[in-house]
């Protein structure tokens, strides 16, 4: 039935995903998700996700609005039969099956990612700067992920299966310079919204909203690298 195709559709982009934490422009400390696994006693899988675009090294195939993200160990066991990052090296990568096809790629490969680097200012800012710059690097293919392998992994309400590279965690964070930052958080396990929403208040720290308390003559600052 129609139905029964599109809950299969959905289960295969969040896995066993049952809620998520999603902020897109903004990076909030890795360790965030141990402190909610210990509270939740689930899983709790940390995630930077980017946009961006991949192509070939001589330029014949590309792909552009391609999810860039960067996942550990606890990503994969929430919706893949497989773990592929294990003896993943930081240049390793995978790229689901609408990617390769895409890109005519296979595992072997070499591609060149392009991501737009983050920043501290909005975008909208007069002093932001241009809004196309972005931070290139290569990969190697070392799989394909396929739908049983999380290689659907979207959290947008699409039937169309995004274009997706994964690669280590540590390093799209080293080469985005957001050591242990992340901005999506996947929470496994059966925990209810409102014991969730309790240990995020309880785990939440002024440094995973970009904010510093510092001691000055006379008082406090609260400071932000963020304008």
């Amino acid at each position: 039935s129609v139905r029964y195709t599109l809950e299969q559709q959905a289960l295969a982009r969040v896995g066993g995903a049952q809620l998520a934490l999603s902020a897109p422009g903004h990076f909030f400390r890795e360790n965030l998700a141990i402190g909610l696994m210990d509270d939740l006693a689930a899983p709790v899988a940390p995630l930077l996700a980017m946009r961006g675009t991949v192509s070939k090294p001589d330029g014949t195939r590309l792909a552009a609005n391609v999810q860039i993200v960067g996942v550990n160990g606890r990503f994969w066991p929430l919706g893949s039969d497989k773990d592929l990052s294990m003896g993943a090296s930081a240049e390793d990568a995978a790229a689901n099956e609408r990617l390769a096809l895409q890109l005519g790629a296979h595992a072997g490969d070499t591609l060149v990612v392009r991501v737009e680097e983050p920043s501290y200012l909005s975008r909208d800012a007069p002093l932001s700067g241009r809004a196309d710059t972005s931070t290139a690097f290569r990969v190697r293919l070392r799989a394909i992920a396929r739908d049983a392998q999380f290689g659907r992994f979207s959290l947008q309400p699409s039937q169309i299966p995004p274009m997706t590279v994964f690669m280590p965690l540590q390093a799209l964070q080293t080469q985005l310079k957001r050591h242990a930052r992340v901005n999506t958080l996947l929470v496994g396990g059966d925990p209810a919204p409102q014991r969730a929403e309790a240990a995020l208040r309880k785990n939440w720290t002024l440094a995973d909203a970009d904010l510093e308390l510092r001691e000055i003559p006379g008082g406090l600052e609260l400071r932000t690298a963020r304008i």
